[in-house]
């Protein structure tokens, strides 16, 4: 790298670092102590967590809210630990000390049935009796019918358990979401009828979502409401923080897609057609919203939670269905790119769609899919799916010219990136194979394929340099600004440890790219 880039680079990560530790002690809106307690769980420094809990419990007490947060943090740290040796991990009854100082009338009462919520695990009878008296109360004992709603789930009689979900929904304004949790609980079982007179009780409809509309109008295959509904059941309103780290990943990325697809060469018609192209990723999430919806409804096809079965649900499930949606999106910009139109142009053109479609789709992980878990995915989801798309599309662009000779390699092409895709999603979900860095391995071989075919598509040298700099520097901000985002909820060491992973996925493919480029 020339010094100017050097220069540039080290600029970067110093503000990186800089804009970590600022947002590290920059206190957010609401309750900062226990925001950040949760965030640092959600990453695994159960430890840090604990303390950060105690601390927030020191200054200003807690509801049953936190103490299900500090018992889940708990919990998780004990599964954790097992077989661990020298792991001496707190017990809670200072917090929990701490709690009955400060309850409310009835919350004492629910305390010993809080832990059996948030395990899981079924209560006994009596225990039940005890959650009965406290939900019959009047007036209304915030979390009883809640608490009792989960025993009965547990227990499998879904119809008493949505009666004391709806009941706690009702009566506790800040626990609108249990109406919710209600119906999906009666459309997981099936009783849509039930569901159904559910969304038109007063005071129930109020506060259902428009996924739950959403979700019977397809059972009831009403169309026309289905359609007004889409847009607010699948694309709620996103973040202010997300919409500035999706963007910024996704500008740093466009940029960088722009110079590798040589668009100066023909800037009118080549930035249009990337515009475009950007443009249709984002919408080709519309149509993947369809055939989720048509898995989910028709095909039965979710998550169970066993290896087996939840690895073709990412491979036929999330895998074909999104690179079809991005696919379909994507072929007509090869007819729109005309006759004359290059390998490179359609590679470019490809990826360009693939970065469209993880860009909405990391405004939503940030938004609403938690934010720790969501970082583990952002950093490489703009270059996973740009190289997923840019080789289903160079393989259809093959087919087309000789669809005799390539339709074969064509559809090998495109089912290995479905492959590719659902075991990423898969590894990075399941511990399986010892866990760790696994997902990587699907990433680094669609890399691998989609630089070669950078390196085969592009035989200018004249800019080539510059190009890898480009891209470092690429990769350093969108890292950088990752880090300081990260701080702002978990704090300088755990932010440095979500964003490892991440990072290194993107040095594979920085190694890839440089190997490539030094071919020309």
């Amino acid at each position: 790298m020339r010094a100017p880039a050097v220069v540039m680079l080290f600029l970067i990560v110093g503000l990186g670092f800089l804009g970590g530790a600022a947002l590290d002690v920059w206190a957010p809106p609401g309750d900062p102590a226990w925001w950040k307690a949760n965030a640092l769980r959600d990453a695994g420094e159960h430890q840090q967590a604990h303390a950060a809990y105690l601390g927030h419990a020191e200054q200003q007490g807690g509801r049953l809210e936190f103490l299900a947060d500090v018992l889940r943090n708990h919990q998780q740290w004990q599964a954790v630990a097992v077989g661990r040796a020298r792991v001496a991990i707190p017990p809670v009854t200072a917090l929990e000390a701490r709690f009955r100082a400060t309850a409310l009338p009835g919350e004492v009462e629910l305390l010993p049935h809080l832990t059996g919520f948030v395990s899981h695990a079924q209560q006994p009878e009596a225990r039940l009796e005890a959650l009965r008296e406290l939900a019959a109360r009047r007036p209304h004992v915030a979390w009883a019918n809640r608490l009792l709603g989960a025993a009965l789930e547990q227990r499998g009689e879904t119809a008493l358990a949505v009666d004391h979900y709806v009941e706690e929904g009702r009566s506790v304004v800040d626990h609108r979401e249990d109406l919710d949790h209600a119906a999906h609980l009666l459309m997981r079982q099936g009783m849509w009828e039930r569901a159904q007179d559910l969304s038109v009780m007063p005071g129930v409809r109020e506060g259902l979502s428009a996924a739950v509309f959403y979700r019977l109008a397809v059972h009831a295959r009403d169309w026309p409401l289905v359609a007004r509904l889409f847009l607010e059941a699948h694309f709620p309103s996103p973040e202010p923080f997300a919409v500035v780290l999706a963007g910024l990943a996704a500008l740093a990325w466009l940029l960088f897609l722009l110079r590798l697809g040589q668009v100066a060469q023909r800037p009118r018609h080549r930035l249009v057609l990337a515009l475009l192209a950007f443009g249709l990723g984002v919408l080709s999430v519309a149509p993947t919203m369809v055939f989720i919806t048509w898995q989910e409804e028709v095909g039965r096809l979710r998550l169970t939670g066993n290896p087996g079965p939840d690895a073709l649900y990412f491979v036929i499930g999330v895998g074909l269905r999104e690179e079809l949606a991005k696919l379909l999106c994507a072929v007509p910009l090869v007819f729109l790119l005309g006759r004359q139109r290059t390998r490179l142009e359609v590679l470019t053109a490809g990826a360009l769609v693939g970065l469209g479609f993880a860009a909405e789709e990391n405004l939503g992980y940030l938004s609403h899919g938690g934010t720790m878990a969501a970082l583990v995915r952002y950093l490489t989801a703009n270059a996973f799916h740009i190289m997923l798309t840019g080789n289903c599309l160079l393989a259809v662009h093959d087919a087309v010219k000789d669809f005799e000779k390539r339709s074969l390699d064509a559809s090998l092409t495109v089912l290995r990136q479905v492959l590719f895709h659902g075991a990423y999603d898969f590894f990075l979900t399941h511990d399986v194979g010892g866990g760790g860095m696994i997902h990587l391995v699907p990433f680094f071989l669609a890399a691998r394929e989609f630089f070669g075919s950078v390196g085969e598509a592009r035989d200018s040298r004249r800019d080539a340099l510059e190009l890898r700099e480009f891209f470092i520097l690429c990769l350093a901000a969108v890292t950088a600004v990752t880090y300081a985002y990260a701080c702002m909820y978990v704090g300088p060491s755990a932010a440095a440890v979500q964003v490892a992973g991440g990072a290194l996925g993107l040095a594979l493919v920085a190694i890839l790219f440089m190997r490539e480029m030094a071919r020309l």
